[in-house]
């Protein structure tokens, strides 16, 4: 049996990969490791090649050496092992290249072997390191691995062994590479003993310090000036903490010089070093000697030129080996710094300000990190000191640098806040700091967009990056009480940052929380409390460039405002949460915004207006103002700020002042540039200009009558005649002087009009008419003004208006009779203009009291043309102004005759119909002018035609011009010849004369453009009036010229363009008429063109509308009803096109009938119930037909219109369960016979009996979906037994049309009729009987339909017979057959196959067991059969287990064997040991285990057999079982063939292996 055990163990080792190693053996390697193991041996041994599959069997050698346990066997094992291992070693040393894997893994097979026999691998390991001989590398490298993983207290001897023989060759060692490898044997072994010490294990301290003496002098003498120096000086360190102190002493001036000499040479290749010397210094600093300062100070200086490097920044890439290196000096930094951290800081403090970047930068993150680690241990100055130099680079560009002084101050704050020394009484300059850290938090937008995603390399640092980080450390320090007293009110100093940087906004919200946090208030604010106001207001106009920063803001000034205890009204917080909301909604800054502003700027003006801080604030205003100013965007809304500060002051001279400034500002550039000839003088920005006139008029608000002064002075050019007062230069006189100067004076004169307009606002109509009204006058018609006057007549006119309203009638009489004046000076200027779109707005304001002058034919016609060749954009409110004033001219005086026009008198009239159409005024005018005008009919009536529609549009809505619209187009239809009766009383009868007008005058093929027009009109927005146009269309329905497809077309347009409008009601309602007149006359086409539509679900509103007014009339629905449903149940014989598209109308159309339930209905469904449910039935399989389905949503149509029907027929039991079924095409024939089933419980044998006749008569259908559809609901009617089904032969009928159907060319029918045989099983139940030819034609029937080539035909054939059996059907004569026919499906690919094929057989056999049908034939059967059952416990399917565990019992009762009955209820009962086995496999090993004996030979013939199998499962099992067989039974002359199966399986799956592993566990 061993040798079986041991042939299968060596065979899986040759022929399994790693990965089958691990999964399939765990197991057996586990119960069987000394086998495992020395077969890996004995293979080692015969291979005579080192090659991959050395490699993994030495892999597999190494995961048995991890389950070995300490035994004599296991101990033989590893000596044979060991001698393998010795013989492989030896044949590695005569290799002349080594692979680092194969080192690697005979140290870790060394290093595993050694955990279970510690000193039998010492010795093997020892007796390759000869005293007095240098052993190979290879054992070097071993003997290192080992001690590098290992720290068990027994390596104390063995290490002091090992130094002595290290001691013994050291002489020997010549090469630098064995030098270098014994080096690293050694500092292996001193970490080790350095791991002793550390963790208290005690060591032969005298013995190791000997002989450590020994080799640290040998190694001094010899190996130092080798060029294995610096792993040398390494191991130096580490061996100097087991040197005594004497004896370091002697050799401590040589020692420091090497490693200075070696120092210098500043080279990576002294990376090696660095752990070694940390050590070295460690041992120095113990040794506590005064007079190594020097020596300390000679290595901090060599040590420097190491830390100029940029790893120790964060934002330097990562690299592994790089990291490991700055670890590396950092942690050397911290020893050296032991000895004076002062002197250490100092070295690096005084580089800080190196012209080398990567020194700098390297040099401030040393310090950084020295404050981390020694932060009380440095003395105050070197602190002080630190700061001056971060100082000093405040204006550093490199934003690594910035970077790394922001995290220096950073880290300042923590170890003050560890400190607790309150801020104020600190001896750092804390607040140059934060004043640092404020800037990198306000890096500008618009540098970040530069330079914001440059690299500062070799870093990773960005500017994006610098400010982000500047941020958090902000934020942190906000959030701590520690820095209050520093962050408020000191930092407020700085929050004016010239740059406007967005990064103030998280200033702000700092700020806030420290306000919200503040209960006690400084009073040391270094600056008035007025001015941080203003400078807030000023901050709050930043959204014109940054939103977040302005909501900040406006957030932040509340807070300010309470923490200074000013009093402000309720609508200053309204209008602070109006601004929040403004910017929270990203809404555009419009006038609106600043309108608030600037109440926001009044509210804290008016809080300092009697205090001597007014004029404080103008000076700090003025300080400010240059800051913003230079920003295009900024400067007007600042300019208008400042003109409300100024109205606030009191002192002329300054008012007088700033407003030449502000003028000033406008106009400077257009005054240099007309001094400089060479230079093209270009006009003001207007929107400047536009600033400064409202600046004028804010500060004219308190200052009126100065304002108007200084305006009428420069106007009038005096201005000049004063001193120069900074706001005009001299040169300006020179140009009002010389000739032509009016071109240059137009530009100041369009600015003071504007001003003007400004001012009008503000004054009353007395001022108005003394002051504004004669300066403005002279400037009317002036051409180079036009734009500017126009803004000021504007504004004049609005104030003029609303001056009049407030103001009593005796003085608004007064001021209108010197506004006449004016007002005909406006009117002729703007007859002038009238060509100029935006001079209408004029028109409107100067007074409605008041009307044009006529004017000039041509001006309008040439404003008409442009209207209507769009070449003028002109809005409604101006065309509507246009009208009012020249339309009579131009339809009324003219007379409009077509040789006389370039454009067409019915294209003018449609447009200007259009135009005024919901304007019931301009309507009359129109009708009124249009009597005067004699119409002319063109060639082309499609414009024509477009009146005609357009004015009907008007009359179907409710309008007051209605006579008008009749009166119109009496008019134009009397241009064709037609009178028109314009007194009928409804919209329907005007239509009919209408149409029936036009027939008589025009062609039928000229009447279809009035179709296509009506078509155009309806897709227009005239909602109000689309139930006039259903009228029209039913008309021209009527008048037999445009076919059916047309009306329908236009009418569902019209519905949809209705539907959700506040007409819908009307639409609807005209709608229905319409659609009752195509019911009477043209059903079945209306239907079948609605069919034609594209699937919609859910409906339409038109279709539904159209199936409502069906619904309505008897003889509609009795037609509809039989149109819709032949089209489902015969399509082919009623429609050409796309037939699933049709179906899935039909349904909908059927459903929608359901919806309202009414008498109609009533009385059709009990005569029709059969039919319409029979159709439902069939149209659920035809939806999943490709042909026949239509769209993805057929099946819900069908389903949501049987569910109307179920709600209207009360049928219930339905569930959504059903539903779900239908939706899939696996399960739709369950769904279909359990509605089947509901409805046979409820219904009476005629109404059935109805169904079956209507279903019967597709059995024959062309359609192979019909078919089947009619199969599935017979099959349902023979499971729904009834005893009427008997009396009446239904029953017989039924189970012969499934009969007829047996041999259908469609596999579904024919599965489904396999199936449906079963249900006679039902009937055979209920006791009644059936002829008995029949049921022997049944039976007949299914089993030759197990013979059948498609597998669902067998499956179905297999459950019927199931059934069958169950019920008191006599199968004794088919038995035999049954159960060999049932046994050859046993392996049949089909996973449904095989389940029913073992369900079968098991009913089968307790068929047999009950009736005692019991013979050799059948019991030879069994036997094979068990055999099948047993593997297939194993199947891939688990139903297929599952169906054959249940199997066992029927077969242990034929058998006579209990214990298969045990195993089929989980009663399993063992003593051996089985936890690696799974719960199938235990019942598989059990079976085999109790086979009958004498039968034996039977079983293990088969087994064989199986083991042929292609199935790999089966193959496995079979496999499994006999090896089982070996282990438990006596199997005979069967061994040899077993065993060499076994043998044989090396090519096999990998589950097969598994299964013959597992076996093998027991052999």
């Amino acid at each position: 049996m061993n040798q079986l055990l041991e042939s299968l163990i060596l065979q899986f080792i040759r022929d399994g990969d790693e990965k089958q190693s691990e999964q399939i053996s765990r197991q057996v390697m586990q119960k069987h490791p000394v086998i495992y193991l020395c077969k890996c041996s004995e293979i080692l041994d015969e291979m005579a090649e080192i090659n991959s599959e050395y490699i993994r069997i030495l892999r597999l050698t190494l995961q048995v050496a991890g389950l070995l346990i300490r035994t004599e066997e296991a101990k033989l094992a590893v000596i044979q092992c060991t001698q393998v291992l010795k013989r492989i070693i030896n044949r590695i040393l005569s290799q002349p290249q080594i692979s680092e894997e194969l080192n690697q893994l005979l140290t870790d097979i060394h290093i595993k072997l050694m955990d279970v026999f510690d000193e039998l691998i010492i010795n093997h390991i020892s007796d390759f390191f000869e005293s007095g001989r240098v052993p190979e590398i290879v054992i070097l490298k071993i003997i290192q691995q080992i001690f590098e993983s290992q720290s068990k207290e027994y390596f104390r001897q063995f290490s002091y062994e090992i130094l002595q023989k290290i001691l013994s060759s050291l002489s020997l060692v010549k090469t630098d590479q064995c030098r270098l490898d014994y080096c690293q044997l050694l500092q292996s072994i001193y970490k080790t003993l350095n791991h002793f010490e550390e963790n208290q294990v005690q060591i032969n301290q005298e013995q190791v310090q000997n002989v450590s003496w020994l080799i640290f002098d040998q190694i001094i003498k010899d190996w130092m000036q080798t060029t294995t120096q610096v792993q040398v000086l390494s191991l130096v360190g580490f061996m100097s903490q087991f040197i005594s102190r004497e004896r370091l002493e002697r050799s401590l001036e040589r020692l420091t010089s090497v490693y200075l000499s070696v120092l210098k040479q500043k080279s990576n290749q002294l990376r090696p070093l660095f752990e070694g010397f940390n050590k070295f210094l460690e041992r120095l600093y113990h040794l506590d000697r005064i007079g190594y300062e020097g020596i300390i100070k000679s290595i901090m200086v060599s040590l420097y030129e190491f830390y100029k490097n940029p790893i120790f920044s964060p934002n330097y890439p990562f690299d592994p080996n790089a990291l490991k290196y700055k670890n590396d000096l950092l942690t050397l930094l911290q020893t050296v710094s032991k000895f004076n951290i002062d002197n250490c800081l100092d070295l690096f403090i005084g580089r800080i300000n190196s012209k080398d970047s990567i020194e700098r930068v390297s040099c401030l993150w040393i310090c950084n990190f020295i404050l981390s680690r020694n932060f009380k241990q440095i003395s105050e100055p070197y602190k002080r000191q630190l700061v001056l130099q971060l100082l000093n680079l405040q204006f550093e560009q490199d934003c690594e640098v910035r970077y790394a002084i922001c995290e220096i101050i950073l880290q300042i704050y923590y170890k003050l806040k560890d400190e607790e020394l309150p801020i104020n009484q600190t001896y750092l300059d804390v607040k140059a700091l934060l004043f640092y850290l404020f800037n990198q938090v306000s890096i500008h937008d618009k540098e970040l967009e530069e330079y914001g995603k440059q690299r500062a390399a070799p870093f990773e640092t960005t500017l994006e990056l610098l400010k982000s980080r500047a941020q958090k450390i902000l934020t942190t320090l906000s959030q701590d009480n520690y820095f209050y007293d520093l962050l408020w009110p000191m930092g407020l100093e700085i929050i004016n940052n010239q740059k406007f940087s967005p990064g103030l906004s998280h200033i702000f919200k700092c700020y806030t929380q420290i306000l919200q946090k503040l209960n006690i208030i400084t009073n040391n604010s270094p600056v008035g409390q007025h001015v941080i106001v203003v400078r807030m207001l000023l901050l709050i106009q930043i959204p014109y460039f940054f939103p977040n920063l302005g909501f900040e803001a406006v957030s932040f000034l509340p807070h300010l405002i309470k923490t200074f205890d000013l009093k402000v009204p309720s609508s200053f917080h309204q209008n602070v949460e109006t601004l929040k909301q403004y910017l929270i909604n990203k809404k555009h800054l419009d006038e609106f915004y600043e309108e608030k502003v600037q109440q926001i700027w009044k509210v804290c003006l008016s809080l300092f207006i009697q205090n001597k801080e007014l004029s404080q604030i103008e000076e700090d205003f003025q300080v400010q103002l240059s800051m913003y100013l230079n920003s295009q965007a900024l400067r007007l809304p600042i300019m208008k700020m400042q003109a409300t500060l100024m109205s606030f002051l009191t002192n002329q001279e300054t008012i007088k002042y700033n407003l030449d400034k502000l003028f000033s500002i406008c106009h400077q550039e257009y005054t240099n540039q007309a001094l400089n000839l060479n230079v093209p003088i270009q006009e003001p920005d207007f929107n400047l200009r536009l600033c400064v006139a409202e600046c004028f008029g804010y500060i004219g608000e308190r200052h009126t009558q100065l304002v108007l002064d200084k305006v009428k002075s420069i106007l009038n050019c005096e201005v000049i005649q004063k001193k120069n007062t900074g706001s005009f230069k001299e040169s300006v006189l020179s140009i009002f002087q010389k000739s032509g100067s009016d071109e240059y004076l137009a530009s100041f004169r369009a600015t003071l009009l504007i001003a003007y307009g400004c001012l009008a606002k503000q004054v009353s109509l007395e001022i108005l008419e003394k002051n504004i009204l004669p300066n403005v006058m002279p400037f009317i018609g002036h051409e180079q003004l036009f734009n500017s006057l126009q803004i000021s007549l504007e504004s004049i006119s609005k104030a003029i208006e609303r001056s009049i309203e407030n103001t009593d009638e005796a003085a608004a009489s007064s001021f209108l009779l010197s506004y006449q004046k004016y007002r005909d000076q406006v009117l002729n200027h703007c007859q002038k203009n009238i060509n100029r779109g935006n001079i209408f707005r004029n028109l409107n304001t100067i007074n409605l009291q008041y009307r044009l002058a006529p004017i000039e034919y041509n001006k309008v016609k040439q404003l008409l043309s442009q209207h209507l060749d769009q070449k003028y954009d002109l809005s409604i409110e101006q065309v509507n102004i246009t009208f009012q004033n020249c339309f009579l001219l131009f339809l009324g005086t003219i007379k409009l005759e077509e040789d006389s026009q370039t454009i067409s008198v019915w294209q003018s009239l449609l447009y200007l119909i259009k135009s005024i159409k919901d304007n019931d005024q301009l309507i009359e005018i129109l009708q009124k002018s249009i009597q005067r005008v004699k119409l002319k009919m063109e060639q082309n009536h499609k414009n024509y035609f477009k009146v005609i529609l357009t004015l009907l549009s008007i009359l179907y809505r409710n309008t007051n011009a209605k006579r008008s619209v009749v009166l119109i187009l009496e008019k134009v239809m009397l241009s064709l010849g037609v009178y028109l009766d314009i007194y009928q009383k409804t919209d329907e009868e005007f239509n009919s004369q209408l149409i029936k007008s036009l027939r008589e005058k025009l062609h039928h093929n000229e009447l279809t453009i009035l179709m296509q027009e009506l078509q155009n009109l309806i897709n227009e927005p005239i909602v109000e009036s689309l139930h006039g146009f259903v009228s029209l269309i039913q008309c021209i329905y009527q008048s037999d010229y445009a076919d059916l497809n047309k009306v329908l077309f236009l009418l569902q347009s019209i519905s949809q363009q209705g539907t959700g409008s506040s007409s819908e009601e009307l639409i609807n309602s005209n709608l229905i008429k319409a659609m009752e007149l195509l019911a009477q006359n043209n059903l079945s086409d209306s239907l079948k063109i609605l069919l034609d539509n594209q699937s919609e679900f859910p409906m339409g509103m038109f279709p539904k509308l159209f199936l409502n007014c069906v619904s309505q009339k008897k003889t509609f629905m009795v037609q509809s009803f039989k149109f819709l449903t032949d089209v489902l149940n015969n399509p082919e014989g009623i429609i050409t096109g796309d037939i699933g598209n049709y179906l899935v109308n039909a349904s909908l159309f059927i459903g929608q009938l359901f919806i309202d339930e009414n008498k109609i209905l009533s009385e059709m469904l009990p005569k029709s119930m059969a039919s319409i449910l029979g159709t439902f039935l069939l149209r659920f399989m035809t939806c999943h037909d490709p042909k026949l389905s239509g769209s993805s949503q057929s099946v819900q149509t069908a389903i949501w219109a049987f569910q109307n029907l179920l709600t209207i027929c009360n049928i219930e039991g339905i569930s959504q369960h059903v539903f779900k079924k239908l939706l899939i095409e696996e399960e739709v024939e369950d769904g279909v016979q359990e509605i089947v089933m509901i409805y046979c419980k409820g219904a009476s044998f005629q109404d059935q009996q109805k169904l079956f006749n209507f279903i019967e008569g597709f059995t024959k259908k062309e359609q192979a979906s019909y078919r089947l559809g009619a199969i599935v609901v017979i099959n349902q009617f023979i499971r729904s037994y009834k005893k009427e089904y008997a009396q009446q032969n239904v029953y017989e009928n039924l189970l012969k049309t499934l009969l007829e159907s047996a041999e259908d060319d469609s596999d579904n029918v024919r599965a489904q009729v396999a199936f449906g045989l079963g249900g006679l099983s039902y009937y055979l139940k209920a006791d009644e009987t059936i002829e008995k030819d029949l049921l022997q034609e049944i039976i007949e029937c299914l089993i030759n339909l197990l013979d059948d080539q498609q597998e669902i035909c067998v499956r179905s054939a297999m459950i019927s017979l199931q059934n069958l059996i169950d019920s008191t059907t006599d199968f004794v004569v088919y038995i035999p057959q049954l159960i060999f026919t049932t046994t050859s499906n046993f392996e049949k690919t089909m996973t449904k196959i095989r389940i029913s094929a073992f369900s079968l057989f098991s009913k089968l056999c307790n068929t047999c067991f009950v009736e005692e049908i019991m013979n050799e034939q059948i019991m030879s059967y069994l036997r094979q059969a068990l055999v099948s059952v047993m593997l297939h416990l194993l199947d891939e399917s688990v139903q297929v287990r599952q169906v054959c565990k249940l199997a066992l019992e029927p077969i242990g009762n034929l058998l006579k064997t209990p214990i298969l009955k045990q195993l089929s209820n989980n009663e399993m009962e063992s003593d051996l040991e089985m936890s690696h086995l799974e719960e199938n496999e235990k019942i598989i090993m059990i079976m085999s285990i109790n086979l009958e004996q004498e039968h034996l030979n039977i079983y293990i013939k088969t087994l064989i057999e199986f083991c042929k199998s292609p199935e790999h499962n089966i193959k496995g099992a079979a496999l499994f079982s006999l090896i089982i067989l070996l282990a438990f039974r006596e199997v005979g002359d069967y061994r040899p063939q077993i065993e060499q199966l076994c043998k044989d399986n090396s090519k096999a799956k990998l589950i097969t292996k598994q299964l013959v592993m597992k076996a093998a566990y027991y052999l």
